[in-house]
């Protein structure tokens, strides 16, 4: 493994910068790299859209949560300060309450390919919603994990990548070649996963995802439950019928033996217990997807 720091052709334009704003730049540590998002390309072939419509309402409503996210995003924990002329796109616009990389392990996550792309591992419902209320313009501080620049074609880079399991193949139980995937990580680029958003606002409803999870874990967990639930069941295009499906497939999920298996990964089981599925649906967390300000009042919010 070999780590490179570097940045890829960035301009900021400076209106009004903070006063310590430069030095969360330029104290960035060895291993975290600077891009664009458009310079990003996707190792999954999908998303969940309505996850992603979630997050950019709450941005519009509450603009402190997309600081605060690109803050974790980037390693420099949450936002410290801004005004209403910070924007994503200049960095000193606002302050991040550590340096950029200060916390690398809450980094999204890069690998280097042999075309000297680079490619996301970790990080692609975060990087479409960035990219769609900011641009494709917009820097981020990413950890470069593996550089697998030297591998003599893009053919062993692909191979490499399913062995490491840093890259999705699959969309509606069926197989996708890495070739496959789309140029770009974009809510328009991407294909919708429906279940992958179901299971992001199942979150301690129905699970919590184990400290040790299996790679691609919600990932796993949709392609399970959505054999168990088939799409042409569900409605899910009003907030009231994603409320009746959301709890249709947590119950089917808590009801669930809980030495059934979710998954096979590189030959090890991984049970409904391994998956940190819940014994009892949890009501409370279930009711604060719909207040006012709930996750899936946010996502039905956009005009």
């Amino acid at each position: 493994m070999r780590f490179i720091y570097g940045c890829v052709g960035l301009a900021l334009m400076v209106s009004s910068p903070l006063s310590t704003a430069k030095n969360q730049i330029n104290s960035v540590p060895l291993g975290i790299i600077q891009v664009n998002l458009a310079d990003l390309h996707p190792t999954q072939p999908a998303v969940g859209d309505r996850q992603i419509s979630y997050k950019v309402q709450r941005y519009h409503y509450e603009p402190k949560k997309m600081f605060d996210d690109y803050c974790e995003a980037t390693g420099a924990v949450a936002v410290k300060s801004f005004n209403r002329q910070s924007t994503l796109r200049n960095l000193q616009s606002f302050q991040c309450q550590e340096n950029f990389g200060t916390q690398p392990n809450a980094m999204k996550t890069v690998v280097k390919a042999p075309d000297g792309q680079f490619y996301l591992t970790d990080g692609h419902h975060f990087v479409s919603q960035i990219m769609k209320v900011s641009g494709a313009d917009t820097p981020l501080f990413v950890y470069l994990t593996h550089d697998y620049s030297q591998l003599k074609d893009m053919t062993t880079f692909a191979e490499e990548m399913q062995k490491q399991q840093l890259v999705w193949l699959n969309y509606q139980n069926q197989t996708v070649k890495f070739s496959e995937l789309p140029e770009h990580v974009t809510v328009d680029d991407l294909k919708n996963d429906e279940y992958r958003s179901l299971m992001y606002f199942l979150r301690e409803v129905a699970f919590k995802k184990p400290n040790q999870a299996a790679p691609f874990y919600e990932f796993y967990l949709a392609e399970w439950i959505s054999k168990k639930v088939p799409l042409s069941t569900l409605n899910l295009s009003n907030k009231i019928d994603y409320a009746v499906a959301l709890k249709n497939i947590g119950k089917a999920m808590i009801q669930s033996p809980s030495d059934e298996v979710v998954a096979v990964i590189h030959g090890k089981k991984y049970t409904v217990r391994d998956m940190g599925i819940y014994q009892k649906f949890n009501e409370n967390e279930y009711k604060k997807l719909f207040a006012p300000t709930g996750k899936v009042t946010y996502a039905f919010s956009e005009k």
